[in-house]
């Protein structure tokens, strides 16, 4: 189905194609909560010089509200329900549903978003050769990790035959996932391109106010490649150190839990965190949500094992938050060191909760780290640059 999005009145069937259908640019995202929270800002943008289609699932949401709704309107929404986690049914019928989309609509360019959107756009690459695709590798978390495991040698022949017969563009947000293509997957560097992230809306907070205690709050899935474990240790660390302390620290976890996952934390961990730790979960936050959250904290962490750019990085440090990640390549980027954060060893709780300390023991240091943070996302990754980017991806 191709429409204007409209919730209440959209087909619930896979989709029910029109053949005049004038839209030329598509975004296929795997559901509509990661479209919003990651890619709004972006496809809107180009939405004004562009026909844009996004192919999602609608379903998925549970935080759309009347203002997210007119938001969307000006992108055209083919609705596809999103495949069911370690179902190879399910990713067939997704496979196949999705091939009919496109050879039924007229798109001359496809952005495939995310790692596994992109290894299915390398199989479907080989029967549209004429329309240009572009797989948006937004991180490889475990597929790469795998030492010589089956998933890692089927990304790796995916990519390497689709890259040989019909020459796609991968787009990448660091020179770190960049090398990896080029060492591991033998790809030519002609057919990868450097686009940092999606971009970001400038806030228009002129300052501050922090909390009295001093608050961190971690956001992502509740994965354990981003450090979720790691978050945990480190906050039972802390909150045993300043137990005595007339304001203790504050320890916060906003993100998906997906027990069907296959790097999901283990149910054992997530009822540790939602029964019994220092960490107070706060769910998966809509977008008003996050920001909310996020402006009444004092510190971002995200003590990830890789990352392509963490948008919600991005978003903290745009909100005045100074950060603490994880010594990555895809973190780099984020953070000027010693000026609007720090970084700590993957996978190291001890490293993290040295690195959370310095604020907790120097809190006049935040507002002048969070001033630091805002200035380096605007002058970095404003969403204007990175449209500038894709338009001329697109013409």
């Amino acid at each position: 189905m191709t429409s204007k999005l409209n919730l209440d009145s959209i087909n619930q069937n896979v989709f029910m194609l029109s053949s005049n259908n004038k839209n030329n640019i598509a975004f296929i995202i795997s559901d509509i909560d990661f479209l919003i929270s990651h890619r709004l800002d972006l496809i809107l943008k180009l939405s004004e010089t562009q026909n844009i289609s996004v192919i999602t699932d609608v379903n998925i949401s549970r935080h759309l509200n009347q203002q997210i709704e007119v938001k969307l309107a000006p992108i055209h929404i083919i609705h596809l329900p999103k495949r069911k986690a370690r179902n190879i049914f399910s990713a067939i019928k997704y496979v196949i549903n999705l091939f009919r989309i496109i050879f039924f609509n007229d798109f001359k360019k496809i952005f495939f978003v995310t790692l596994e959107l992109s290894l299915i756009g390398a199989i479907l690459k080989i029967a549209f050769l004429k329309t240009k695709f572009f797989f948006l590798i937004t991180g490889f978390g475990p597929y790469l990790n795998i030492k010589n495991g089956q998933l890692s040698k089927i990304v790796k022949i995916v990519f390497f035959i689709s890259q040989k017969i019909a020459q796609p563009t991968f787009i990448l947000q660091n020179e770190y996932d960049q090398d990896i293509l080029l060492s591991q997957l033998k790809l030519s560097k002609s057919n990868l391109k450097i686009i940092r992230g999606s971009g970001i809306e400038i806030s228009s907070l002129a300052e501050k106010i922090y909390p009295q205690r001093c608050t961190f709050i971690m956001v992502g899935n509740l994965f354990n490649s981003k450090g979720v474990n790691e978050y945990l240790k480190a906050s039972k660390q802390l909150t045993h150190k300043y137990r005595y302390h007339d304001y203790p620290p504050i320890f916060l976890l906003a993100g998906k839990y997906d027990p069907t996952n296959f790097d999901s934390i283990s149910e054992d961990v997530y009822e540790e965190i939602t029964s019994n730790s220092p960490v107070s979960y706060l769910g998966y936050l809509g977008r008003d949500q996050l920001f909310e959250a996020l402006s009444k904290s004092s510190v971002f962490v995200l003590p990830s094992y890789a990352e392509g750019l963490p948008k919600a990085a991005l978003e903290a440090g745009i909100h005045f938050l100074p950060l603490v990640l994880s010594d990555i390549p895809g973190n780099q980027a984020c953070i000027q060191m010693n000026r609007s954060g720090y970084f700590a060893r993957p996978k190291d709780p001890e490293s993290l909760a040295d690195a959370m300390d310095k604020f907790i023991n120097n809190q006049q240091s935040i507002s002048d780290m969070g001033k630091a943070s805002a200035n380096h996302m605007k002058s970095t990754f404003s969403l204007d640059k990175i449209v500038s980017h894709y338009s001329s991806l697109i013409k």
